[in-house]
């Protein structure tokens, strides 16, 4: 099985440093609070700087396109191709 990069790497609202802190952040299910510092060197150190907590699992593993907004999201963004 391969497992393929989740559209969130190629949408516009899927944003490096919202919260300043060089994470990558989708605008439309934020972490409710920021990653800590600790947090943050932990996952930076692991290789990992995406923030997939706020992200439902049907939009990660690609169940769900997010062409529609999702019940629970923050406004009305949806996948939005970068250009």
């Amino acid at each position: 099985m391969q497992i393929e990069q989740p559209i969130c790497m190629k949408c516009a609202n899927f944003t490096p440093g919202l919260y300043e802190d060089g994470m990558w952040y989708c605008k439309a299910f934020p972490t409710p609070e920021p990653w800590t510092e600790e947090e943050v060197k932990e996952r930076v150190d692991g290789g990992n700087m995406l923030d997939p907590k706020g992200i439902p699992d049907e939009i990660i593993f690609g169940e769900n396109n997010h062409s529609q907004p999702l019940e629970g999201q923050v406004g009305d963004f949806v996948f939005t191709p970068i250009e």
